[in-house]
């Protein structure tokens, strides 16, 4: 009991989601919080490896359609940019 007690006063609740902080979670295990980040850092990129396969084509979709209206921005900020100078007397 005591166990399960010293586990839920380390869960902390913020915007709705429950979290433990690193030094607590490193406390529980007995270890240092330099131990648990790159553990952290590898797992994340084990996580972003997995949900690229599951999405797969749609990944790839999603990847093309960020790069076009990346570029549809930058054109409108180019053009944009001509149109003040324009505005000032410059010419093209």
């Amino acid at each position: 009991m005591e166990i399960i007690q010293s586990v839920q006063t380390r869960i902390h609740e913020i915007r709705g989601q429950r979290i433990m902080l690193d030094f607590d979670l490193a406390s529980l295990y007995e270890v240092e919080t330099k131990v648990l980040n790159p553990l952290r850092q590898t797992d994340l990129k084990e996580q972003l490896q997995e949900i690229k396969q599951r999405l797969g084509e749609h990944y790839t979709q999603l990847n093309s359609i960020y790069d076009a209206m990346e570029n549809l921005l930058d054109e409108k900020a180019v053009h944009r940019k001509w149109d003040d100078r324009e505005r000032i007397g410059f010419n093209k």
